[in-house]
């Protein structure tokens, strides 16, 4: 008992100190309540078990350095409900925690050839990311050694590399380290703060770390770093707001965090530099969790994870992106290296890439304004493998690489001469979705519209009259036709041609390119809706009822010198709650 009431003394005299050194947290601290309660009551049922641990109390040294990673999702506990603080963490373990700390891409990597660590293997993924950051590089015998205890020593390599942190070999009170191939990194952290040693003047290199110790190291050098890794939750109120808190935007920043980009940044993985950053501790669901404030100064990386959204840079510059969504269109940004995941088709508009790599079944279409210094493609492909309007665009490519390094140049297709054709199907749906997307909220009133393969379906509310939704439609007309204008896309346009068989009468209209081509298609919606108030048909829900099984409407794209891409009109009746 005496233990004990000995620790909880000093937890108390800890938070004492806090408070008096953060009064003026108070404030943010209680509005970031309700955010943090949020974010707990949907946080997944994994981390909402681990919430509290019976092994782990306030007054353990490292309590709130786990609940930080907890919070976070880079740490859980045990499902006996344990958290295990004091156990030595082996070295897949720690691989695993940190490459979460870092927010590392683990899904495409390459692989390091580790001896002992197969494709297959639990951690491959987070082993691999952390190999090909130049963070871990193993055993001169090729091996890892995953279930090895990791020590101290090792440790302080990983979080020196990890976290870029550096220090001074020759100002260590550490006597037991004279002779350590890891006193260097052992410097690093110690003039970061991040360590203080086993006691003022051991280290003890060799000796094992633990699951506590672990996450306080982390937790110690993110903010000896000054840069936190953090998911997006919303954009609000013209403050940044993540699962673990909330942080104020500075100057360029807003061209980044800004309402039009809320929903390509739902859920994205960004590595922020921020200043004044504080760790409130707040109240939420009978536990006391951590609630991040700051000022954000700067972007180190970001991962959007959004499919089907629409994101502008601005012309801020990131170091590092990763897109592993697909129908991602990404306009004015400026990025030393991009990287695009498997599979994914994505369009990017005005961007500067020093290096852009793209992983195995990556289709990309890039405008004419778009400038790439490198570009790495995976191995036994060709540019126009990925880049489907490769003969407009390949004088803005620079260098062409295999991932081996090795020179990669287009081969002229058989009996040489004549131009290819370019199927824009997937560009033109994506452009579609993110018009879509953007005018959502304004057509609410009436009904929903979506794309689906090759169909526009709107499913409009059964007492909606069509007059006044073309009439809504009609005052968006010019922004929506500015849009069209915008896409790279219009340039390769021809003409659209709309087509509307009705109760066996047939209509078609052609609009070239040059005229006001959306204002065209809405005129001829427009004449139809006159025909159809006529014999008094006023509303989607009477206009389904009456003419669906006699109707027909398409909408034919064409382009100059591609094939021609062609959508049908379905109308369904949503019905009003």
């Amino acid at each position: 008992m005496i233990y004990k009431d000995y620790n909880l003394e000093k937890y108390v005299n800890r938070r004492k100190k806090w408070i008096m050194r953060n009064k003026k947290l108070y404030n943010i601290a209680l509005a970031a309540t309700m955010t943090t309660a949020a974010v707990v009551a949907i946080a997944p049922t994994q981390a909402d078990a681990a919430k509290s641990f019976s092994d782990l109390t306030p007054a353990n040294v490292h309590y709130d350095n786990v609940m930080n990673l907890v919070e976070r999702g880079v740490i859980t506990g045990y499902p006996d409900g344990t958290f295990k603080p004091n156990q030595s963490i082996s070295r897949a373990h720690a691989a695993k925690i940190i490459a979460k700390a870092l927010g590392l891409d683990t899904k495409n990597v390459k692989n390091p050839n580790f001896k002992d660590i197969p494709t297959n293997y639990a951690y491959y993924g987070e082993i691999a990311a952390l190999a090909n950051a130049g963070i871990i590089n193993g055993y001169p015998d090729g091996t890892f050694k995953p279930n090895a205890t990791l020590t101290r020593g090792q440790m302080a390599k990983i979080i020196a590399r990890a976290f870029e942190l550096t220090g001074n070999a020759n100002n260590l009170p550490f006597k037991d380290i004279a002779n350590s191939e890891y006193k260097e990194y052992i410097a690093a952290l110690y003039a970061n703060k991040v360590t203080t040693g086993t006691t003022p003047t051991t280290y003890s290199p060799v000796n094992p770390v633990t699951r506590g110790q672990l996450a306080s190291f982390v937790v110690r050098a993110e903010e000896a770093k000054g840069t936190v890794v953090e998911t997006v939750a919303e954009i609000k109120d013209g403050k940044l707001v993540t699962k673990n808190g909330t942080f104020e935007i500075t100057g360029e920043l807003a061209k980044v965090f800004n309402a039009n980009n809320a929903a390509a940044l739902k859920d994205a993985k960004v590595e922020l530099i921020v200043e004044d950053l504080q760790a409130a501790k707040v109240a939420s669901l009978g536990n006391v969790v951590a609630a991040r404030t700051g000022k954000v100064v700067g972007i180190k990386a970001l991962t959007l994870v959004a499919p089907n959204t629409s994101f502008n840079a601005g012309g801020y510059p990131i170091p590092n992106v990763s897109i592993t969504a697909g129908g991602v269109q990404v306009e004015n940004l400026v990025v030393d290296e991009l990287t695009v995941a498997d599979d994914l088709q994505v369009t990017l508009k005005s961007v500067e890439v020093k290096e852009l790599k793209v992983s195995e079944g990556t289709k990309l279409t890039l405008d004419p304004n778009s400038k790439i210094e490198k570009l790495v493609l995976p191995e036994g492909k060709k540019p126009s493998d990925v880049i489907a309007n490769y003969d407009q665009v390949k004088d803005n490519i620079k260098e062409t690489v295999d991932e081996s390094g090795n020179t990669v140049e287009e081969t002229p297709a058989p009996g040489g001469g004549g131009s290819s054709t370019i199927d824009y199907t997937n560009d033109l749906n994506n452009a579609i979705t993110g018009i879509l997307d953007k005018y959502k909220n304004d057509f609410a009133t009436y009904g929903e519209v979506s794309l689906s393969g090759n169909t526009i379906q709107i499913k409009a509310k059964e007492d909606a009259k069509i007059s006044k939704a073309l009439d809504q439609l009609t005052t968006k007309s010019t922004a929506i036709q500015e849009d069209i204008e915008n896409h790279f896309l219009y340039n390769e346009l021809d003409s659209v041609t709309v087509t509307v068989i009705l109760n066996g009468s047939r209509l078609e209209s052609t609009y070239s390119k040059g005229q006001d081509i959306f204002g065209k298609i809405l005129g001829s919606f427009n004449n139809l809706e006159t025909i159809m108030s006529s014999n008094n048909i006023e509303t989607f829900g009477k206009f389904v009822d009456t003419y669906k099984p006699k109707t027909n409407i398409t909408v034919k794209v064409n382009f100059k010198n591609s094939p021609s891409v062609t959508y049908n009109i379905d109308l369904e009746k949503l019905i009003n709650k």
